[in-house]
């Protein structure tokens, strides 16, 4: 057993349910259900007891505005999560956001006003957000805002399950994809500006740090901000950074202050099995330099076939079906991702100072926007959308095994050749 998970079951197990009183940290995101918001908090001072090792989760009757790094004062009841049904683990879903506790709280918190760099990064993107709305009608903004900050929920139930049944749920979910996009977006705009390549390389890591610092620098965003500042520095220095040692440098930090992400974050699960395929089974290939139209098409299509293959297994496994369109919606979306984002966040900022009748950066990436969610409505409302199967995990082991060995034959006879 790991040492977190040692020390968060002997906590645990000598808990007592008692009321607290203190000043506390908001220190996630709100979420919000049929009966209640709650957000996630860090106790700073406590009264008259000892403030708990692990976050809690603060629960209220509604959202309050709150952002991420203001402090507020607290008096609640703590108490343990429980889980409410046996196809979900509420309490490991908890765990991996390093939440211990249920703070129930008998009045609404006292909001202490006191700002943190935090709240500041929070506020800035509070401010972006409110001028991409104010340019962009719904539910176009949903989908460019979730493409800069991340996250679904701003679109419409309906729009939220076609994505999934396409497969494109992950362009607004700020994985891997949307970093690359930004490194590469951040260097060339750098090179633009009249910077050297190394200097230009600088201004790009640091541009993707306060990118994953604004969008809530969850798992994943981090995971793919290693990866990318890795990549960067080593090709400013001039080192080649081998498939299996990038995914070491990129998981052992996350892993060893969170252990629980490996097992209970689905979208930490299926961004690293994605970031392998594209590692172990792209890179190196010598057809990456043929920059053509067709090859760069045949190329998204068969990365996005191989990763199809990997992560089916799990989506079966999670979510009972998996996408049968998800080639086709992949090829259609993704050459305008980079496009749409750029076009997401020069609206944001434009709109601060343009109304949105002036603004022909809103204009453009609503065009944009639309076209990319009538491809999912229309795909995401067939029939043949999705395929349901049976899984097991045995059929899990053996399915990558299977493939594992694929892959080494493969490797092996590419090595054979040269």
């Amino acid at each position: 057993m790991d040492r977190v998970s040692h020390d968060r079951l002997d906590w645990q197990a000598s808990f007592v349910e008692h009321t607290i009183k203190g000043e506390a940290s908001v220190s996630g995101e709100w979420s919000q259900n049929s009966f209640s918001a709650s957000v996630p908090i860090t106790w700073e001072r406590c009264f008259d007891s000892d403030c708990p090792a692990l976050r809690s989760l603060l629960t209220v009757p509604i959202v309050q505005p709150w952002v991420t790094g203001e402090l507020v004062r607290v008096e609640c009841r703590l108490t343990l999560p429980k889980n409410f049904s046996d196809d979900f683990d509420y309490v490991s879903y908890l765990a991996k956001e390093d939440i211990g506790t249920i703070c129930t709280p008998k009045k609404i918190p006292e909001r202490l006003h006191e700002v943190s760099w935090e709240s500041g990064l929070f506020h800035i993107r509070q401010q972006l957000e409110r001028s991409l709305s104010a340019s962009v009608p719904e539910p176009e903004n949903g989908l460019l805002a979730g493409l800069i900050f991340g996250g679904s929920q701003r679109l419409p139930a309906t729009l939220q399950n076609d994505f999934k049944k396409t497969g494109v749920s992950h362009i607004v979910a700020v994985s891997g994809y949307n970093v690359l996009i930004v490194a590469e977006i951040l260097l060339l705009f750098g090179i633009v500006l009249g910077l050297w390549r190394s200097s230009a390389t600088w201004f790009a890591v640091g541009g993707i740090w306060l990118f994953a610092l604004v969008t809530g620098a969850g798992a994943s965003v981090l995971r793919a901000a290693l990866m990318a500042t890795i990549v960067l520095l080593a090709t400013q220095f001039g080192r080649l950074v081998a498939p299996w040692r990038l995914m070491i440098l990129m998981l052992m930090p996350l892993l060893w202050f969170n252990p629980f992400l490996l097992r209970y974050d689905i979208g930490f699960q299926l961004s690293c099995i994605a970031t392998a395929v594209l590692l172990f089974w792209f890179l190196g290939d010598d057809e990456r330099d043929d920059s053509s139209g067709w090859r760069m098409m045949y190329t998204l299509m068969k990365a996005t076939l191989m990763i199809e293959v990997f992560v089916a297994p799990l989506l079966l496994s999670q979510f009972g079906f998996v996408s049968t369109v998800s080639l086709l919606s992949n090829v259609l979306i993704l050459p305008f991702v980079p496009i749409a984002m750029a076009l997401a966040f020069v609206t944001a900022v434009s709109g601060l100072v343009l109304p949105w009748t002036l603004n022909v950066f809103a204009w453009l990436g609503y065009l944009l926007a639309r076209y990319m969610l009538e491809v999912v409505a229309y795909l995401g409302q067939q029939p043949w959308s999705t395929v349901s199967l049976p899984v097991s995990w045995w059929g899990i082991i053996l399915w990558y095994a299977g493939w594992g060995w694929i892959w080494y034959r493969y490797q092996r006879k590419k090595r054979m050749n040269i």
